[in-house]
């Protein structure tokens, strides 16, 4: 079968992004006689955002998707999408190229975004849009029970889970991690405002006293860096560096490195791929409770949870951990264990080539 498949750019140096990490594993681990093109929609996150430059890309956009369409011979369209505002213009301009025109099998797969959680009003061209891709393709993906149910309801379809999942290194598969101060929290994802980081910076401004106890490390890029790290800078007495983006070996050294992963949403996550690597990494991860994130790290088992965009409660759970860090050990070992039973690639791959085949 030829599949195209889309996502953001696949090098993590252009794009931070959980799509492109998972649409890699998939290409990485596809089965015999499957073949996989990638269609690279998106900007990279160095690119500035214009109208001029976002309807120029829509024009290439067009004939870039038919051509890929005639030459490779496509059986199936794997549309990989965040429910945002131009995301959901530009996949439907792909979805009705390949079905419409094409008459090609689609599956629409959601991977968060605002509209997730938000739907936008009924009356809106954007709820027009989702609501008729998600009637019209062969099959439609979420992350979770969670997320069938708020999609199902909300445009009427029959969704399918498939939770997300992870290639786990060897050495990880058995965990044993030891928690000692000053403990090293890390941020590794895109740096936008939808990521907390404005959170974690407000949260961090409430900490002064604790400043000995732990040092920050900050991976990744975005549209927010500049703005973030002057925050951080203007933190008088934080310890905290930065290393910019992380890919391959780079990323799995620095979770291993690290011992609290940060990630405090205030919208528009799906199931971050970078959470269930953290947890897989033996980090204890504190979170929001955006979308199925809660699914996933489960407060005082798997990870720590705060209700999204609630600086006070980030820095009070942040003080309880610092003060409670014998907690921890057992709290990494669960997620560790949660990871390896629920979230690796070949269970997935398994589902996926199901779902390819009811399409």
């Amino acid at each position: 079968m030829n599949i195209l498949i889309t996502s953001p750019s696949l090098n993590e140096n252009e794009n931070v992004s959980g799509i492109s990490s998972l649409v890699k594993n998939i290409i990485s681990n596809k089965f015999d006689g499957d073949k996989f093109i990638h269609l690279k929609l998106g900007k990279t996150d160095h690119q500035k955002k214009s109208n001029l430059e976002w309807y120029i890309n829509q024009l290439i956009l067009i004939p870039t998707v038919i051509l890929k369409l005639l030459r490779n011979k496509i059986d199936l369209v794997h549309l990989n999408t965040g429910l945002e505002k131009a995301s959901v213009i530009r996949d439907y301009i792909v979805f009705i190229i390949a079905k419409k025109v094409f008459r090609k099998k689609t599956l629409f797969h959601i991977h968060g975004g605002f509209f997730l959680m938000q739907p936008p009003p009924v009356n809106s061209i954007y709820f027009k849009m989702i609501r008729s891709i998600t009637k019209k393709a062969d099959l439609v993906i979420v992350l979770s029970g969670l997320e069938k149910r708020q999609v199902d309801d909300t445009y009427q379809t029959n969704s399918h889970i498939l939770i997300n999942a992870i290639d786990i290194p060897p050495s990880l598969k058995t965990n044993k991690r030891e928690f000692n101060k000053p403990l090293k929290l890390i941020f590794l994802g895109r740096i936008v405002k939808s990521k907390g980081v404005f959170v974690i910076l407000h949260c961090l401004e409430k900490m002064e006293k604790y400043f000995n106890d732990f040092h920050l490390d900050v991976y990744g890029a975005g549209s927010e860096t500049e703005a973030f790290l002057n925050g951080l800078n203007s933190i008088k007495g934080l310890s905290y560096s930065y290393h910019g983006v992380a890919a391959g070996e780079k990323k799995w050294e620095a979770l291993k490195g690290g011992d609290i992963f940060l990630l405090p949403s205030i919208h528009s996550e799906g199931l971050p791929i970078a959470i269930i690597e953290a947890m897989a990494a033996g980090c204890v991860a504190l979170v929001s409770d955006d979308a199925s994130i809660s699914t996933v790290v489960i407060n005082k088992q798997t990870g720590y949870v705060v209700k999204r965009g609630d600086e006070n409660g980030l820095s009070d759970k942040l003080k309880y951990i610092l003060s409670n860090t014998e907690e921890l050990s057992s709290i990494s070992r669960n997620a560790n264990k949660f990871v390896l039973h629920n979230h690796e690639m070949a269970t997935y791959m398994k589902n996926l080539d199901i779902y390819y085949k009811l399409c």
